[in-house]
Formats: structure tokens, sequence, C-alpha cells
């Protein structure tokens, strides 16, 4: 907008407000929009005095000014949006609870303070150790010198897994998620990577689980199978008592086969109780009686070298 001298005391009239303009000695006026995307973000005033005013020319090189204004101000505006947004994604990777990191020429070229934590070295002495020395010797020949040169980057449907040592030898397993991108205009990886330590424990508690209930079956079985022969053992042992007198010789070592029968048929019941095919019975036991049904058993395996 230009305002020439002649018109300016119309103008003042017009605007009340800018009466106080009018005792500042200038005669003409020239206002010129700042536009940035479509949008009024100032306004560019110049005055002249002296009595004389501004010509169509100034009012077009105003506009150049005014547009390099507001260029320079959308700049900045851009400039310290892009400085908030780098200092969000900065906290939020500083303060993730995964291991964000870059490598590049096979080694990390950035960490986040996990990253630090969980590998137990500081960025910088990170950036000059391979990523393959991290790694667990067997799982580095199980999934190559660096797992996160996978053969399908970002693809986490089926992330590779393996152990990682750390500075102080403590071993941690990890789950990691790469992808490609470009860091400082050369290709690179970025990685996530998941401390899965106590998933693998509780893994191989389940598995051991697992063992222990197929033994369980096992021992249940083969007692099931072995309490039927010594059922057998125990009756005609039993029967042969009831034959045989007091005085008879036989009588003792007859006595000792129906004992131990009985004896293997609790270690049975005992095998059943833990295959849970048998509920658990708890009994007060004598065991100066048990361990004088032992020894005269013992004498009889035990060699003439071992004193009992």
């Amino acid at each position: 907008m230009l305002i020439r001298a002649e018109d300016l005391k119309e103008y003042l009239q017009r605007f009340p407000n800018l009466s106080v303009l009018a005792g500042s000695g200038f005669s003409s006026m020239l206002s010129v929009p700042l536009i940035s995307k479509d949008r009024v973000i100032g306004i560019l005033n110049l005055q002249l005095a002296g009595g004389r005013s501004y010509s169509p020319p100034d009012l077009q090189a105003a506009e150049k000014v005014g547009a390099l204004i507001a260029g320079a101000v959308e700049n900045a505006q851009l400039f310290a949006e892009r400085q908030q947004a780098e200092e969000k994604y900065r906290t939020l990777v500083q303060n993730a609870n995964d291991a964000i990191f870059i490598i590049q020429d096979e080694v990390i070229k950035f960490a986040n303070r996990k990253t630090e934590s969980l590998f137990g070295y500081s960025s910088k002495a990170l950036a000059a150790i391979p990523f393959a020395n991290h790694i667990h010797p067997a799982d580095r020949e199980e999934s190559g010198e660096d797992p996160s040169r996978n053969e399908r980057p970002g693809d986490f449907s089926h992330p590779p897994s393996f152990r990682i040592r750390n500075k102080s030898g403590q071993e941690f397993w990890v789950e990691l998620k790469s992808v490609s991108i470009e860091w400082e205009r050369r290709p690179a990886t970025l990685n996530f990577a998941s401390d899965i330590t106590e998933q693998k424990k509780l893994e191989a508690q389940f598995l051991q689980a697992q063992k222990m209930e197929a033994v369980g079956r096992l021992a249940g079985g083969v007692a099931h199978d072995f309490n039927n022969l010594l059922t057998v053992i125990n009756t005609n042992s039993q029967l042969a008592l009831m034959e045989l007198k007091d005085w008879d010789p036989l009588r003792e070592r007859f006595e000792s086969i129906h004992t131990a029968g009985e004896r293997a048929a609790n270690l049975t019941r005992q095998l059943l109780a833990f295959s849970r095919r048998q509920v658990v019975e708890t009994k007060v036991l004598d065991l100066n009686t048990i361990l004088r049904d032992l020894e005269k058993m013992l004498r009889r395996l035990i060699g003439e070298d071992i004193l009992l």
C-alpha cells in the first residue's frame, strides 16, 4: 500500500489511531504485507519525510524486500520447528527401553543410552569395535558375522535372536530388528535390539517342565508294568512262606524275597505318585526297622571290599 503526501491527511483522518504519527514529520508512508504460505505474518512499514512522496517503483522495491523478509522469517520458523522435532525424537530415542543403534562399516556409529548400558561401552568405544565381536562365538558361526545383514531388512516377521557378550563378559539374549537406511549419505542399518534374556529363561524352564512331564509319563508306564511283575513275585513268595516251617532253612530266603518285593512295590508306588497316577500317601515310618531290613539285603549285594 502506497500513501502519497497529498493523501496522508485524509488517511490519518480515516484512521484516528494513527494520528500520533502525524507529528513525527513524515510526509509519505508505504506498507507491504509479509506473506508466507498464503498467510500474512507481518507488515513492512516505511515512512518518508521532507515533503517527498514514494513512487510506484519504490513500492515494487519494497515488495521485493518484503518477500525476502517473509522468506527469511519462514526459514527461521522451519529451522525452529525442525530443531523442536529433532529434540523430541532425540528424547524418544535416548529414553527408549530397546537398544537403538546404527551399524555402518561393521561398527556401531550411533548408539542410544540403552545400547551403551546393554553392551557396557560408551558410544565412542562402540565405534571402534566390530559389531561381530559382541556376538557369542557359537551364535556368530550360526547367524553369520553380522546378523543385522539379513536377506530382507525391514521384515520383522522372523527377527533373528542371538547371544551378546558385554564388556564385563556377561551373556544375554537379544532379538534384533533391522531396516536399511542412509547415514551421512552412505548405506547403513538402523537396528532395534530387545533384551529377551528372561524370555529365554522362561522358555528353557518350560522345555525342562515338558521333559520332566515326559519322564514322569515314562516312569509311570514302567512302574505300572513292573508292579504287575512284583505282584506275581510277592504273591508266590507269600504262598511259599505259608507252607514253610519256622525251622526250614529256605524260609529266611523267601522272607528276604518277600521283603525285597514289598520294598520294590513301595518304590513303584512312589514312581506312580511322581507321574501323578497315584495320590501321594504319607505314613509314619520307623527308620530303625527300615535300616535293619536294608542291612540284610545290602550285605548280600555289596562286595567284601565294602564295609557296612
